[in-house]
């Protein structure tokens, strides 16, 4: 909380002097620090999204603005389980905002990272392995929706795992989603 404190200080002088942020937290640190994510307006058309700056904040946002557009919150099918699968860091954030949007019914199944260790918790370092063992003991019914963002350009896992096989292994319909906001509201 005080590296965010002194972080927002920064951000306040640098907007004054040059009109932008500039210095921006990793997402991390607002979880860790169980604080709210800022605004996306305040991360200045994200200079630093693909080192993992802003994405949770830019993920609530799309996810919102789609299902505000197509009428959507609220009509997940009562009637079929389906859970998303993520690590365990980004879980709370993903279960408040289902919560928020009338998605209760939606499951969040955190997944813990045995492949690099349980400091390593997000959703793209997840192993196969682990997946498809918290598929299985999560009870494997209904469907898994399993961020993309976990399989690499040759269809594997970080195990070697292909992502085809995450059915099979946890005797589950697991189905790969993509990993931004806009991906899952759809889904």
């Amino acid at each position: 909380r005080s590296v965010l404190a002194l972080t927002h200080e920064w951000q306040e002088r640098m907007r004054t002097e040059r009109g932008a942020g500039w210095v921006y937290a990793a997402d991390e640190l607002y979880l860790l620090a169980g604080g709210d994510l800022p605004d996306p307006a305040q991360y200045d058309d994200f200079p630093q999204y693909e080192n993992g700056i802003g994405l949770a904040s830019a993920f609530v946002e799309e996810f919102e603005r789609t299902l505000r557009e197509a009428g959507a919150a609220g009509r997940a099918d009562k009637h079929h389980a389906l859970t998303v699968v993520t690590g365990t860091l980004f879980a709370p954030v993903l279960r408040g905002l289902l919560d928020a949007n009338g998605l209760a019914q939606i499951g969040v199944l955190a997944v813990e990272n045995r492949l690099f260790g349980g400091n390593v918790s997000v959703a793209g370092l997840l192993g196969g392995g682990d997946i498809a063992e918290a598929v299985a003991t999560d009870g494997a019914e209904g469907t898994y929706l399993v961020p993309e963002v976990v399989v690499n350009s040759d269809g594997l896992l970080l195990d070697d795992v292909p992502a085809h096989t995450l059915g099979e292994r946890s005797g589950g319909d697991v189905r790969l989603v993509g990993s931004d906001g806009a991906a899952l509201a759809r889904a």
